[in-house]
């Protein structure tokens, strides 16, 4: 097996092409409360290919020299070595004499970008990628993993037909953590 799957991840990276059955996942709906009734009351749960996820790995580990000229220092999510959950941390102590009188006025607001991987417009993306100069070549990596994925519901345990998706990005993606 391991010389079909070393070969395979050659063939990627040599062609820059990821075959649909490569890209293709399956989507499981795991119910988030007892007698669900209707889709919000489920999470969906998707199951990526494993030559995919290792092309995916491969990308995500060249990226890593990279990232700290990209991501900004004030930035904490999804950044190696730094626990989101000082953030939280972070805001405790900013609160905590918030409500004093003798400060200046202020103002504090909290933004939670719902459904923000699944709304990702691959168009953008591609220009970012440009824009930072990714070369040419990783980029057409990149957007072969990202732009050609193939949707499958599990159904009673049975995958149900395949769709394709026109924007977004797969949570916990090596590529997009």
């Amino acid at each position: 097996v391991g010389k079909e799957v070393t070969n395979a991840i050659l063939f990627f990276f040599s062609s820059g092409r990821m075959t649909h059955q490569w890209n293709s996942t399956a989507i499981s709906l795991i119910p988030k409360i007892d007698n669900p009734s209707s889709f919000s009351d489920f999470r969906p749960i998707a199951c990526c290919n494993v030559l995919y996820k290792a092309i995916t790995k491969i990308l995500a580990n060249r990226l890593k020299p990279l990232m700290p000229t990209l991501i900004s220092p004030a930035q904490s999510a999804f950044v190696e070595g730094i626990n989101i959950a000082d953030n939280i941390l972070l805001m405790q102590d900013l609160l905590r004499n918030y409500h004093k009188e003798n400060l200046s006025p202020r103002c504090a607001i909290k933004v939670d970008i719902m459904k923000a991987f699944d709304t990702v417009d691959w168009g953008f993306l591609s220009e970012i990628l440009e824009a930072i100069n990714v070369p040419e070549q990783f980029r057409t990596w990149i957007k072969a993993c990202f732009m050609s994925p193939m949707f499958s519901i599990v159904l009673n345990g049975a995958l149900e037909g395949y769709f394709p998706s026109a924007r977004g990005l797969r949570q916990r993606d090596p590529m997009s953590p």
